[in-house]
C-alpha cells in the first residue's frame, strides 16, 4: 500500500509545479496595452525633451513586456536619454561654508536626497532648502543637456528668535574662516628717470637764476663806467652770461616737461600677495 500513496504525492508535486511554471509563464508575457503605450510614450517624451519621464517608460518597453522588434527601438532610444539626461548633487552649507547634517531639499516642489546624484529634465529648475533653527533659502539653476552630477550649493542662514513682544533678534552667523586666497594689489612706482630729469630742472633754473643777475649786473657795471666806448670783449662776456642764462633756462623747461610726461604715464604694476604670508615688514615672501 506505500506506494499508491507515494504516487500520489509525486503527482501533487508536478501539478504544483505545472501551475507555478504557467504563472510565471503569464507574468512575463508580452502585454500589447503596456507595451505600445510605454513606447509610444517615451519616443515623443524623448521628442520633447521630458528626459525623466522617457526614461522610465523606455525602460518599461525594454523589460520584457515589449516583442524584440519594439524593444530593440525603445533600447536604442535609452541609450540616448541616458546620456543626454542631466543630473545634480544638492549641498546645503551655512554661510561659514559647513554642511547642514539636517538639511532638506525639493526641487521643482520634489523631494530630493541631499548629497546624492538627482536627474532632470534640461532647463531651468527652483531648489528650495530647509534645516530646523534656520530660515528656508531658494534658488533657480539652469542645467544643460548631457551635464553629469553639477554640485549645487545653497546656502542657508539661522534664522531669527522671537523674544516675545514681538522683538526678533536673529542669531549672529559665524564668521567665514579667513581667507587665503592670492589677492592682486597694484602700484605705480615712480621711475627714476622721472628724478633725475627733476633734478637737472631744478640746476638748471638755478644756473638760469645765475647767469642771467651776473649778466645784469655786468650790464650796468659797463653802463656806469665804459658805455658808450666799452671793447668788444667786455660785451661779449655780458652776452655770454645772459646766452648761458637762456640756454640754462630753456633746459630747465624740457626737463621739466620730460620729467611731468614720465610721471603722468608711469605704468600699473601688479603685485600679488598671499594674506598672511608677509614677512615682519609688511612685504611679501
Amino acid at each position: 500500500m506505500p506506494a499508491p500513496k507515494t504516487h500520489a504525492i509525486a503527482l501533487l508535486l508536478l501539478t504544483a509545479g505545472a501551475v507555478v511554471t504557467t504563472s510565471s509563464t503569464r507574468a512575463h508575457a508580452a502585454d500589447p496595452a503596456k507595451c505600445s503605450a510605454s513606447y509610444e510614450a517615451g519616443q515623443e517624451q524623448r521628442r520633447k525633451g521630458e528626459l525623466v519621464r522617457a526614461r522610465a517608460n523606455l525602460l518599461v518597453c525594454v523589460s520584457g513586456v515589449c516583442p524584440a522588434a519594439l524593444s530593440k527601438d525603445c533600447v536604442g532610444w535609452l541609450r540616448e536619454v541616458e546620456a543626454l539626461l542631466p543630473s545634480v548633487i544638492v549641498e546645503v552649507r551655512d554661510v561659514g561654508g559647513a554642511l547642514v547634517p539636517d538639511a532638506r531639499v525639493t526641487i521643482d516642489d520634489a523631494q530630493a536626497q541631499v548629497g546624492t546624484s538627482a536627474a532632470l529634465d534640461p532647463g531651468s529648475h527652483r531648489l528650495r532648502a530647509e534645516a530646523d533653527g534656520r530660515s528656508p533659502a531658494t534658488q533657480t539653476i539652469d542645467v544643460a543637456a548631457g551635464e553629469k552630477d553639477r554640485r549645487v550649493v545653497v546656502v542657508v542662514e539661522r534664522a531669527a528668535l522671537d523674544l516675545g513682544g514681538g522683538r526678533l533678534v536673529a542669531l549672529a552667523a559665524p564668521p567665514p574662516p579667513p581667507a587665503r586666497a592670492s589677492q592682486a594689489r597694484t602700484s605705480r612706482p615712480v621711475p627714476v628717470a622721472t628724478w633725475v630729469l627733476g633734478g637737472v630742472s631744478v640746476v638748471g633754473l638755478g644756473g638760469f637764476g645765475y647767469f642771467a643777475a651776473s649778466g645784469a649786473s655786468e650790464a650796468k657795471h659797463l653802463r656806469e663806467t665804459c658805455a658808450p666806448r666799452c671793447t668788444d670783449e667786455q660785451v661779449d662776456v655780458v652776452q655770454r652770461r645772459f646766452l648761458i642764462g637762456d640756454v640754462s633756462l630753456g633746459v630747465s623747461i624740457v626737463a621739466l616737461g620730460a620729467a611731468v610726461w614720465l610721471y603722468a604715464t608711469r605704468p600699473e604694476l601688479r603685485a600679488r600677495a598671499e594674506a598672511g604670508m608677509l614677512d615682519g615688514r609688511g612685504g611679501a615672501w
